[in-house]
């Protein structure tokens, strides 16, 4: 298969009325927020094409090789982060930049029809 037709997850989730929390409050979530991010980097190594990086401090985003493992990442955030309800996208397609080791930039082709 030729690397640029190869098809990829981009997984995008963002953190809920974070910034309605107070300055103290939203360092603190930040900070658990990063440890479940190398947490995701850690457990799902072998399936991740780009590393889940944090973009904005209360959103993140990686590239996945392939959709399998879906139910059991948002399972994992559900279950490891209950503190903000957490909105997650999800995208599928063939790459438009080469993937690196990190996840930005993020520019996922959308699928053909």
């Amino acid at each position: 298969m030729n690397r640029a037709s190869q098809r990829y997850i981009a997984i995008i989730a963002d953190m809920v009325r974070s910034r309605d929390l107070s300055s103290s409050q939203r360092r603190a979530l930040q900070r658990r927020f990063t440890h479940l991010i190398d947490n995701l980097n850690r457990e799902y190594r072998k399936a991740i094409a780009a590393k889940f990086v944090i973009t904005l401090g209360d959103e993140f985003q990686g590239i996945l090789h392939s959709a399998a493992l879906v139910p059991d990442l948002i399972w994992h955030l559900e279950q490891n982060f209950p503190e903000r309800e957490l909105r997650v996208g999800i995208g599928f397609g063939t790459r438009a930049v080469q993937v690196r080791g990190r996840a930005i930039p993020i520019r996922v082709c959308s699928r053909p029809a």
